[in-house]
């Protein structure tokens, strides 16, 4: 962690820790709590960033390659054969993730006991195909995370004539009632 100081200039700047590099404080990432310090200058972050992603994809892999592919009985999609942009690791029992973040690369990285530990025995790989069809039948209409109870009592379905019915259309408006 850095701190700023004044140069000849009065200008206030910082060395970056990373990189070695003295650069002007708009420069640097302020993410510490304590007024003054820094932490890195923005492009040491960004590749720290991007280093953080791929290690995170690197575990995410290999996932996909232990399980070899969609585990969806019948489906035809392998690892690594077919694209690693057509696979997601999915929650076997969704009421067991604490949120959606746990198959992010960047908190697989921070988090990597727990990830091993709880979060991995209840994931799955699926193509991203099936992973919209389970998804259908866990949260779509009708589904069990969206049923209601309903009261046959409060319910009261109108009847409806259709002879008395009549269609109006923007710009027809003469026709909408042919008797008259």
């Amino acid at each position: 962690m850095g701190t700023y100081f004044k140069n000849e200039q009065g200008q206030e700047v910082g060395l970056c820790p990373s990189c070695n590099t003295i650069k002007p404080k708009s420069h640097f990432v302020d993410q510490t709590q304590q007024l003054g310090q820094f932490i890195m200058c923005y492009p040491c972050n960004r590749g720290r960033s991007r280093k953080l992603l791929r290690e995170g994809q690197q575990i995410r892999n290999l996932l996909y390659e232990r399980a070899g592919g969609c585990v969806w009985l019948g489906c035809h999609m392998q690892y690594p054969k077919d694209f690693v942009g057509n696979f997601c690791l999915d929650h076997i029992n969704p009421n067991l993730k604490k949120g959606h973040y746990e198959t992010n690369p960047k908190w697989i990285v921070h988090n990597q006991q727990e990830f091993w530990s709880r979060v991995v025995p209840n994931l799955q790989v699926l193509c991203m195909h099936h992973n919209g069809v389970k998804r259908a039948q866990q949260y779509g209409v009708g589904g069990d995370m969206h049923v209601e109870p309903w009261d046959d009592d409060d319910q009261e379905i109108p009847h409806i004539d259709f002879n008395e019915v009549k269609l109006v259309l923007p710009g027809f408006e003469e026709f909408a009632n042919p008797l008259t």
